[in-house]
């Protein structure tokens, strides 16, 4: 695939929420994402290195979908370059994985769960 494929023009994640407020604490400060580019009640978004952007949505109250069951409105993944280092920084924030580390196509993988029930893979390389 060339550098015109269709991953190398990923602009977003998009994560919709009851909660913004606390969904931007904590992958601002826990997952330590830095300050949003964007932050307002309605939407928030962080810069994911130079081409992706994690993007928190207010759910309307009126939408079709605002009672979605909690957890499933996304399930994603952020490449870390030391995974036991990340996992010693977030317990030191209160944050346990959720369950055991994998081994998924070669790769260390711990999940973790956001405020709202969502699945945060972090991954990275073995050594």
């Amino acid at each position: 695939m060339g550098e015109d494929s269709m991953k190398s023009r990923i602009y977003a994640v998009v994560i919709r929420t009851n909660n913004i407020e606390n969904l931007r604490n904590f992958y601002r400060d826990a997952l330590d994402l830095g300050p949003p580019v964007v932050d307002s009640n309605h939407w928030v978004e962080f810069k994911l290195g130079d081409a992706a952007n994690l993007v928190l949505e207010a759910i309307d109250p009126d939408a079709p979908d605002a009672e979605a069951e909690p957890g499933s409105r996304v399930d994603w993944a952020l490449r870390v370059d030391d995974l036991d280092a990340e996992k010693e920084r977030l317990a030191g924030a209160k944050l346990e994985p959720a369950g055991e580390e994998s081994d998924r196509f070669g790769k260390r993988v711990l999940k973790y769960l956001d405020p709202d029930g969502n699945l945060v893979h972090l991954i990275s390389e073995k050594e």
